[in-house]
Order: C-alpha cells, then sequence, then structure tokens
C-alpha cells in the first residue's frame, strides 16, 4: 500500500528503551569509582580488567551514540523526491534517480537500502522484540512496509526488477 505524498508525510523510528544504555553507564561508572575511591585498586588490575573496562565504554558510548542518532532521524517523501534526514548524514534522492532498494531480512525485522545517483541511506522496517510470547519493545519505522512500497512505486520499479538471494531481495535498473 502506497503513500499518498500530497501532504508531505514525515516518518521517525520508534525508539527502544534506554535500560542496557544505562547499564553499561552504570558499569563505567562503578569501574571509575572503584579506581578513584579505592586505594591501591589502579595498581592491582590485571590486563583484562581494563579490556572489560574500555569494552563497557566503548560500548556505552556506541550505543548513546546510535540512540542519539535515531532520536534526530526521520524520512520525508515528496512528490518529486525522498529526503532522509539524520544527525549523521541527510540524503535526498530523486524518485526518478533512484537505482536500486535492497531488502535485508534479519531477525529484527527488514533492513532497506535505498540507492541514488546522489547517495544511499538505510532505514529499518517495523520490528517487534518479544518474550515470552509478549511484546517487549517494537524499533524501526512503523510504517516502514508503506515507505518500502512508495518507494518502489515512486521510482518505477516492477516484479521484473526484482532479483533474489539468499536472505535478502533487490529491485535494480542498473
Amino acid at each position: 500500500m502506497s503513500i499518498d505524498l500530497t501532504n508531505t508525510p514525515e516518518f521517525r523510528p520508534l525508539t527502544g528503551s534506554r535500560q542496557i544504555e544505562y547499564i553499561l553507564w552504570g558499569a563505567v561508572g562503578l569501574f571509575i569509582g572503584l579506581i578513584i575511591f579505592i586505594p591501591g585498586y589502579f595498581q592491582d588490575l590485571n590486563f583484562w580488567s581494563w579490556v572489560l573496562g574500555l569494552f563497557f565504554v566503548a560500548a556505552a558510548f556506541s550505543i548513546s551514540i546510535n540512540n542519539w542518532n535515531m532520536k534526530h532521524t526521520k524520512i520525508m517523501l515528496f512528490p518529486d523526491e525522498i529526503q532522509h534526514y539524520s544527525k549523521l548524514r541527510n540524503v535526498s534522492i530523486k524518485w526518478k534517480d533512484i537505482n536500486r532498494v535492497q531488502v535485508n531480512h534479519g531477525r529484527l525485522g527488514d533492513k532497506i537500502i535505498v540507492s541514488g545517483e546522489t547517495g544511499a541511506f538505510f532505514f529499518d522496517s517495523l520490528s517487534e522484540i518479544k518474550v515470552k510470547g509478549d511484546v517487549k519493545e517494537k524499533t524501526g519505522f512503523e510504517k516502514g512496509e508503506e515507505i518500502l512500497d512508495t518507494i518502489l512505486s515512486q521510482a518505477g520499479f516492477s516484479e521484473m526488477d526484482k532479483k533474489e538471494g539468499s536472505g535478502f531481495y533487490y529491485y535494480s535498473k542498473i
């Protein structure tokens, strides 16, 4: 089902829980607290303790950057182009200039990659994280499948352009 482009729809991804991010930053704080407040602890740390501490810092930083970027991401559909905005990059592609759309299947939904003459971007379709049958969290673009259908129809792709692979399919004009 395609989306009506007359009112320039804007889509934002659902952002997940930040619980893991908080836990990792807590572990980093604990690690730094132990080093600062316990005399001699700093000298007694072995190599693997430092590796674990640096892993927590890198993981917390990476998750924080991703959450910050996702919070500011949006896709806008115009009658003549699609625009993908985020804090890290902005891409604007005319519908006629889109030459490839790839859909990669994953455990947490589909990742859609759109490539054109002026750039490329990706977005995730809606995914649900279930625990014991109950939906605990949703991530990605809630209308991801409708956005994909709109991209395919506006860019002029048909089923004749579809090619299948292992765990993915794509449409290409090349």
